[in-house]
């Protein structure tokens, strides 16, 4: 769904890395009436990108302490960064992994068998690698 199909959007509560929403949304299903809502409770980071459902939002940012970012606008958040941890995490609702200084850039045609931190061929030197390692992680876990 597009931001569009929104009815409306009530802040619920804030947190530290996110806020949890009640949303309204249009139906889009052909046996219910143009005009039938559907009720959700969302978690968004502080941007308004699309985090997942509000259990999710509570692992990965109160329990992690992750600050979720999003590739792209309209794209769920599948990453970020923890400063308590020194770490970037990539996510799905597969796995979580976080990759830090001396681990490796992911990447997913290296060998299989190695764990996830070690499953590359450049060294993560800063934030910045730590950052594109953990996009790689999501986008091939996602």
């Amino acid at each position: 769904m597009d931001e569009g199909d929104i009815v409306s959007k009530k802040l619920v509560e804030e947190r530290k890395f996110y806020n949890v929403y009640d949303e309204k949304w249009l139906s889009h299903w052909e046996d219910k009436p143009a005009d039938d809502t559907i009720d959700i409770t969302a978690a968004r980071n502080k941007d308004g990108d699309y985090i997942g459902n509000v259990e999710m939002a509570r692992i990965l940012c109160d329990r992690h302490g992750i600050a979720p970012e999003c590739r792209e606008p309209g794209v769920t958040c599948a990453f970020g960064w923890s400063e308590e941890k020194q770490k970037y995490y990539g996510w799905s609702h597969r796995a979580l992994v976080g990759f830090s200084v001396g681990n490796k850039v992911f990447d997913a045609g290296c060998d299989a068998d190695l764990p996830f931190i070690k499953r590359g061929k450049v060294d993560i030197k800063n934030k910045d690698d730590a950052r594109l390692a953990a996009m790689n992680f999501a986008e091939y876990i996602g």
